[in-house]
Parts: structure tokens; sequence; C-alpha cells
């Protein structure tokens, strides 16, 4: 799956806002981190963040994306895109994580 995943075609994104949160039974008590969207495909993403983000690689996450508005929509902007995936690789250096995305 790994060797599939990174032939798959990835595309740039500018900076779409996302937050993270580890997959809880309550999501009242989750701790959400917030980033943007910065390259996805269509089996994963790769999120920058402000600082490092605490994360463990193969822990589930969920994803909330929040697209920009778009004309003639507007009864749907501002609805976030719900999600679910899994940590796959970690950049300190670069604050960035990527997450395959479930199927």
């Amino acid at each position: 799956m790994d060797a599939e995943r990174r032939q798959a075609v990835r595309r740039p994104i500018e900076g779409l806002p996302v937050a993270v949160s580890q997959r809880k039974a309550n999501r009242l008590s989750a701790e959400w981190i917030f980033g943007e969207i910065r390259e996805v495909s269509s089996s994963g993403v790769r999120i920058r963040f402000a600082a490092v983000p605490a994360v463990q690689l193969g822990v589930r996450v969920e994803l909330l994306c929040f697209p920009p508005p778009i004309s003639g929509f507007e009864e749907r902007q501002n609805m976030p895109c719900r999600m679910h995936g899994r940590i796959v690789w970690c950049d300190p250096s670069r604050c960035e994580i990527g997450i395959a995305l479930k199927s």
C-alpha cells in the first residue's frame, strides 16, 4: 500500500484550513490542532502547522476541512468536510505531518 500511495498524483494546495484531532469516542473532549493542507492526493494529505504538533505515527485521526465559499452555493458555505485517516509520517523540521486517508 505504501508504494502505491507514494505513486499517487499529488496536487499542491494554497493553504486550505484544516483541524486535526485524535479520534475519540467523545468529540467534545478531543483536542484539535489547526493547520493548512499543503498537498493532496487520492490517498492522503500533507498538512503544515505553525508549531510541531505532538503526534504519534499510526494514530487514527479525524480531520475537519474548511473549504472556501463558492459563489452560487451560499447554502453550502462554511460547511466543513469530515475525513478520517491515520498519521503515516511527521517532519518536525518543517512542522508537517502526512495522513493516509481512510478509503
